[in-house]
């Protein structure tokens, strides 16, 4: 079989299915998902469906409903026409998309399709952007079935895909992002610590202005430092994130400016700066005010514990440093007291 023959006996739609169906070797596929993984209109359904069962038998198995490439032709298919990304992208994006954000509720059906991924991160040769997200969309269906060390290969392997077509793009620093963020919510500061700072470095490089990115950059590290006790650095990042906010130059939803308040509240606390810790817990319960939402309540609760606690801390610091200033006062009373009797009993003794 040769690439003319192939071009003479099929059509540009029997072609199309093929340079897709060559990326899923084996696999048994049904001729309903094969058109919503790339996305066929309806007006023009029955046209693929018919170009579809026309494959068969030639190109195509058909079992149970089921049409199958067997890996034969699909490599025969890939090494005639050396596909594109262009020619996959349909493919490729809907499981970029559906990956992306994994739920319980999608679970089943992620499990389902996860050979079809699976075989298209192996056969997939050309780097590109797109193939790159598959390996970080892939990534978040593992993080949700606690597949954790699989799921930041995946996004290591996302790194290296894209450093590969595009080394400057600011994607890479997204990647590196999620990593850390993934070690950090597993409390693996250290770890987490190394890829933020690898996320930044990557956002410095692609020398392009992305706020949104700028500011989870900065929040990740001050809640690395923060929770290393490393409070005097910590605070500096927190504040960077909130004048991101201030500019304008990211637009922070309340609930979450709310939160970033309050952090800002305990970072202060922990360096016993009641007062400016104060300021901060009461601006973060005056936005979550305006906040409607299911979680207020609880979190409005948090805050008013959190601010009960600043308030108690702040008397008592003032009332020990009162008792300090005290005690020096009489300190030095009683020593000039004592200084006056030695000197009243030397005298007599002399």
């Amino acid at each position: 079989m040769n690439e003319n023959r192939i071009k003479t006996e099929l059509n540009d739609i029997q072609l199309f299915l093929l340079k897709n169906l060559a990326f899923l070797p084996d696999l048994p596929i049904s001729a309903k998902d094969l058109f919503k993984f790339l996305g066929i209109d309806k007006n023009v359904m029955i046209d693929f469906f018919d170009a579809l069962h026309d494959l068969y038998p030639e190109y195509l198995e058909y079992k149970n409903n089921y049409y199958i490439l067997p890996a034969s032709k699909a490599y025969l298919i890939i090494r005639e026409f050396n596909p594109s990304i262009k020619d996959i992208y349909r493919l490729l994006d809907y499981f970029v998309k559906l990956y992306s954000s994994p739920d319980e509720q999608k679970i089943k059906i992620l499990k389902r399709y996860e050979p079809y991924v699976i075989s298209l991160l192996r056969t997939v040769k050309q780097k590109s952007i797109v193939l790159a997200d598959l390996y970080a969309a892939y990534a978040e269906y593992l993080l949700v079935i606690n597949r954790l060390e699989q799921s930041t290969f995946m996004l290591s392997q996302a790194v290296s895909c894209a450093s590969e077509v595009q080394p400057q793009s600011p994607i890479i620093s997204e990647y590196y992002l999620r990593i850390a963020e993934i070690y950090f919510e597993r409390e693996n500061y250290e770890k987490s610590f190394q890829y933020v700072e690898r996320a930044l470095v990557q956002l410095r490089k692609s020398q392009r202005a992305i706020p949104q990115l700028e500011s989870r950059i900065y929040l990740l590290y001050g809640d690395v430092l923060f929770y290393q006790g490393q409070f005097n650095t910590s605070i500096g990042y927190y504040l960077k994130v909130l004048e991101l906010s201030k500019d304008g130059k990211y637009n922070f939803s309340p609930l979450m400016l709310s939160r970033l308040h309050a952090q800002i509240a305990e970072n202060y606390r922990q360096l016993q700066d009641f007062d400016k810790a104060l300021n901060h817990i009461k601006r973060a319960q005056e936005i979550l005010s305006t906040v409607n939402s299911k979680e207020k309540e609880f979190i409005l609760e948090q805050i008013r514990l959190q601010r009960q606690v600043i308030e108690n801390l702040r008397n008592l610091h003032r009332i020990l440093h009162k008792l300090k200033t005290y005690m020096i006062i009489v300190g030095v009373g009683l020593m000039a007291v004592l200084a006056g009797i030695i000197a009243f009993l030397m005298f007599f003794k002399q």
